[in-house]
């Protein structure tokens, strides 16, 4: 639904900038021809994203059509964005996105949980924020697989399951995944505790959607306020990328690195995700061996680094 609505926004943007009444009465190469001619003016990252949604829009298209002319057209298109690289796109964006801060290190995570606790009595989500971080920090997960996570004991082990995100067209690492969390100290169990907990308190007033919404305004504000002018600032993906980062470090398999994230191949923590020189502790929760089994490898090989002994 991300990549048809971004696709929209692609095929109305051409549409408009090339003089068409209609963003449908474009050719499928018009519309290719037209993105790539935005390249200088869109980030990296940016580029994959509008380029692997247009390409899910031309193949849906292609797919449903039964004229052999459009169908010729539309694979025309799609090979055409297949050959094209990311030379030539924005090292980094000059919008929004750019001013999210991929790791959030421990001296920066430490001053802003202090100044949340600081706030808990004057703001309303200020506990719900901390309780977050510090959950988020020792598990990686996504903001949104929060809603549909939970503890629970597999033979003998306290584990934590998750459903995993982005999960359609083979993207995750199956639907869910296991945590194993043997290695987490008893804070952690409580902590992970008081965020379950948190999370249900307030289902009674609103929904995980909103409570998330409400929670990244407030980080927003927040993270302006404790920490004043700096170029970029975390935000609550920052712990997912951090986590990543601290799992590499650590001397996890690529194999397991991507098993802890849920995602399908070895490749995607290695482009996408904080690099292992911002790694800074080491991770406290194991993937199991059947979520690992199933991850596909896609990465060039490389030998893990030893584990090294990092703060708790």
């Amino acid at each position: 639904m991300a990549y048809a609505i971004k696709s929209m926004q692609i095929r109305s943007r051409a549409a408009r900038e090339l003089g068409y009444f209609s963003p449908f009465s474009l050719p499928p190469m018009a519309i290719v021809d037209h993105l790539i001619g935005r390249k200088p003016t869109i980030a990296k990252n940016t580029w994959k994203q509008y380029k692997n949604a247009l390409r899910s829009h031309f193949q849906d298209l292609a797919n449903e059509s039964e004229e052999s002319v459009a169908v010729e057209e539309l694979e025309a298109a799609i090979a055409a964005l297949d050959s094209e690289p990311s030379t030539g796109t924005l090292k980094h964006g000059t919008r929004t996105s750019a001013t999210k801060q991929k790791h959030f290190k421990r001296t920066d995570l430490d001053k802003f949980v202090d100044y949340l606790g600081a706030h808990v009595g004057s703001h309303k989500f200020a506990n719900a924020l901390r309780t977050w971080l510090l959950a988020a920090r020792l598990t990686g997960l996504r903001p949104s697989e929060w809603e549909y996570a939970g503890l629970t004991e597999i033979d003998g082990r306290t584990c934590l399951t998750v459903r995993n995100g982005k999960a359609t067209n083979g993207r995750a690492n199956g639907e869910f995944r296991t945590l194993d969390l043997s290695k987490a100290t008893a804070a952690d169990i409580a902590g992970l505790q008081d965020m379950m907990e948190m999370l249900e308190g307030y289902l009674r007033e609103m929904t995980f959607q909103r409570l998330q919404e409400c929670l990244m305004h407030y980080m927003k504000r927040a993270t302006r306020a404790c920490f004043e002018r700096r170029k970029r600032y975390p935000t609550l993906y920052s712990l997912r990328h951090q986590f990543a980062a601290d799992a590499k470090s650590s001397g996890c398999t690529q194999a397991e690195v991507a098993a802890l994230l849920g995602q399908a191949t070895d490749e995607t923590a290695g482009r996408h995700y904080a690099r292992a020189v911002s790694g800074e502790s080491a991770v406290r929760v194991s993937p199991t061996e059947t979520d690992t089994s199933r991850v596909r490898a896609k990465a060039r090989v490389y030998a893990p680094r030893r584990a090294q002994s990092h703060r708790p």
